[in-house]
This record gives structure tokens, C-alpha cells and sequence, in this order.
């Protein structure tokens, strides 16, 4: 692989006024690894994608750098679909964090949720609600490891030969993810490892080009849903992922479950949960907040307004919250205080937190902190980088970033 090394930071995701802290930590920490690997000989370009994204001569020198051959892979954060698109056209692989790319770094939080959500439970918590910082993303959107039914009749199905159906889908993952699900043994011991890996591999074939091929599937074994997707193939840029998804569904209908969106690993870690400790209850809930018509800037705002509008009305408060965004914490503890509440005493809170964010100093020590280091996403593109098969761009690897839970007064 060549040594230069191009990095695109999205500039919006430190710029703005409604910005984490995190993403200063983690440009940061990626800058400092830049530097050491530059003493063994790498070479790194630094770019802000606004300055990169825009038509003009810095674009023009970046694409010509690109079809020189010089340039070895693509360092992204918040890397936008079309410049990912714009990169592989020279061939070079794009290793992104919250956004596009070939290869993928992603936190991963939903066994912690587990673990958060049953700390809440024990300290006596049975009004327990989900509050997200941003709206369900629409179908198509990836599959939840959640989805999974029948862990090893889906292996199974990828170890079968003679399944072209289940090979065909396994053809779009990296060479890593390959081998890793034709070598589990059998039986397969269900673990949340096994079950990330099969869910990148359909992840992987669903946000793939198109998976249809007639000499592969029969079309009378196929959903009405289905055929009309694959008729439509054309229609939407969209329509590629929506068909994939169901093709995907109509192959695994005993091993997946047949929604048309999957929410989020956290939404369901949270449900799962509670649906354990409180089997007769009604299902969990979960609330997202919303931007106000005026424009709200970051996630603060839109979750101290739905603080005020929950904690402020006449109805039952919830007396525990698990909150997925640290900036979004902060805007409800902003509101409790305004109206009079103590976390920790009328209100438990767990949530995501970053270490070394300032944004999370006000609640520590009163809330459940599930916390990543931000130096763990910046070691993970490496790791993608320094792989054998980080070349290979159409077929993905992904890299999970976990957190630990800290409980007060720790």
C-alpha cells in the first residue's frame, strides 16, 4: 500500500455551535497518531471536507493527487456518500467514522445499554424511558443484531455450499468476515460476538449493489413487496438498498425478522432488557427528540425542550431515563434544574459519555455513564488501515468500538 495517507475531517462536526467536544478529542487524538506514524515512514494530508467537497482548485488538486496512484487510503469522519462515490473511482479505500465509507468504525454500545438499563432496574427504577437524540432513521436502514432469530440456522444457512441464495450474500463481505463465519464450529455457542458478525455480513450485502440476479433467485419463491422493489430498481437512489433489504429478508424468513426498518442496536438493547425484567409490562418507552420549526442548533436544545414538556407537565414522570447522547444529557439536566429536580433522586440517569469531554463533567458522579475513549475510534482506523484487505472496496470490514459503564461515585 502507498505510505501518503489522506485524512477529511467534516469541519461541521467541530465547528458548530452545537458541536461535542468529542469530535475536537478525536480529531486530536487522530493528528497525534498521524504524527507517530509519520516517524515510520507514512505520510499524511490533512483536509477539512468543506474545503474538499466544493467544486474550486483544492478539489482539483485532491483528484489529481488521487489518479496519481500516490495516495493509499482515505482517513474519514463524517465523510459525506458522494465523495466516498468520488474517492473509489481512483481505486483508493476510504476508512470512515460517522459517515460514509468502505470500511467502517462504529461504536457500539448495546451491551452496555443492557447493563445500564438493568443498573437503573436494581436501584429501583420501574418507569424507565429511552430518549434518543435524533428521529428513527427510515427504511431502508441497517439491520440490529436484534433481528436475529435464529442465530444458528443462520449460519447454517452461510455454511450450506449448496445455498447460492446465502453464498451470494456472503460474497459481498471482506475476506475477514468470511472466514470467520464458515470457521465457527458446530454447534454454533450463540455469543453477542457471533451475532455482530453475522450482522455485519448482512449489513454489508444490504448496503452492496444490487444482490438481484435471476439465475440466483427464483422470483415465484419471492414476496409480492420483493418483486415489485426489483421492478423498481431504477426508479430511486434509494431503491438499490430497499430491494437489497428484502431480497435479504426473503432469503433468512425463518432466521430475521421481516420489519420493513430495523431500530437502532440501543433502542432494542433497551427494550430487550426490560422486556427480561418486566415480561408482563407494556413496551418500553421511547421518545426522540425533535428540532423545532425555528432550527435548533446541536442536540441540546431539543432534549431540554422535551425535558421541560415531560418533567414540567401534569402527567406521571418518568423516574429513570437511559439517554444515547452525552450533548443530549446535558440539555435535560439544564431543564431538570430549572424545574427542581435532583438526578439521583427524582430521576436516575445512564447515558453515553465521552472521556476527557468537558460535557459530561456536571453529571458525573450522578449518572451512569456509559463511556467510550475517543482515543479507541482513532486506534480502530488504523487497525482497518494496517489490514490485509483494507484494498478491497467492495467488500467491508467493520470494527466495533465498545464502551465500559461507570456507576456514581465511581
Amino acid at each position: 500500500m502507498a505510505s501518503n495517507i489522506h485524512v477529511i475531517l467534516n469541519s461541521h462536526m467541530v465547528d458548530n455551535a452545537g458541536a461535542s467536544p468529542v469530535w475536537g478529542l478525536i480529531a486530536g487524538a487522530l493528528i497525534t497518531m498521524a504524527e507517530r506514524r509519520a516517524l515510520k515512514g507514512n505520510t499524511f494530508e490533512f483536509h477539512m471536507s468543506d474545503l474538499v467537497t466544493n467544486r474550486g482548485p483544492l478539489l482539483d488538486r485532491f483528484t489529481d493527487e488521487l489518479a496519481s496512484g500516490s495516495v493509499g487510503a482515505v482517513l474519514a469522519i463524517g465523510l459525506a456518500p458522494h465523495m466516498r462515490t468520488h474517492i473509489n473511482q481512483y481505486g483508493v479505500p476510504v476508512i470512515g467514522f460517522c459517515g460514509a465509507g468502505n470500511h467502517l468504525v462504529v461504536l457500539d454500545m448495546h451491551t452496555q445499554i443492557e447493563n445500564a438499563t438493568s443498573l437503573l432496574v436494581d436501584s429501583g427504577c420501574r418507569r424507565l424511558e429511552f430518549w434518543s437524540r435524533a428521529l428513527p432513521v427510515p427504511p431502508p436502514s441497517p439491520f440490529s443484531v436484534y433481528d436475529i432469530i435464529d442465530t444458528t440456522g443462520l449460519v447454517a444457512r452461510f455454511q450450506n455450499p449448496g445455498d447460492r441464495v446465502a453464498r451470494r450474500i456472503l460474497d459481498r463481505v471482506s475476506p475477514v468476515i468470511q472466514r470467520g463465519i464458515l470457521s465457527l464450529p458446530a454447534p454454533v455457542k450463540v455469543s453477542s460476538e457471533i451475532k455482530h458478525l453475522l450482522c455485519d455480513a448482512i449489513n454489508a450485502a444490504e448496503f452492496s449493489p444490487s444482490l438481484w440476479d435471476e439465475a440466483t433467485f427464483d422470483r415465484s419463491k419471492l414476496k409480492q413487496p420483493t418483486l415489485q422493489a426489483i421492478d423498481n430498481l431504477n426508479s430511486l437512489p434509494t431503491a438499490t438498498f430497499a430491494a437489497n433489504r428484502l431480497l435479504i429478508q426473503n432469503t433468512f424468513t425463518n432466521e430475521l425478522r421481516q420489519l420493513p426498518y430495523s431500530e437502532s442496536h440501543t433502542v432494542n438493547a433497551f427494550r430487550a432488557e426490560l422486556g427480561r425484567r418486566f415480561p408482563d409490562d407494556e413496551p418500553a418507552r421511547v421518545r426522540y427528540a425533535e428540532h423545532t420549526e425555528v432550527g435548533d442548533v446541536g442536540n441540546q436544545m431539543p432534549s431540554y425542550n422535551l425535558a421541560r414538556a415531560v418533567f414540567g407537565g401534569p402527567n406521571p414522570h418518568p423516574d429513570g431515563l437511559l439517554i444515547d447522547d452525552d450533548m443530549a444529557a446535558s440539555g435535560v439536566h439544564r431543564a431538570l434544574e430549572e424545574l427542581g429536580l435532583k438526578i439521583g433522586v427524582d430521576v436516575k440517569i445512564a447515558t453515553h459519555a465521552n472521556a476527557g469531554s468537558a460535557v459530561g463533567f456536571a453529571l458525573h458522579g450522578r449518572t451512569i455513564q456509559i463511556l467510550f475513549e475517543p482515543t479507541d475510534f482513532v486506534h480502530a482506523m488504523f487497525e482497518i488501515l494496517d489490514s490485509d484487505s483494507v484494498g478491497d472496496l467492495e467488500r467491508p470490514l467493520t470494527v466495533h468500538v465498545q464502551p465500559r459503564v461507570l456507576s456514581p461515585g465511581r
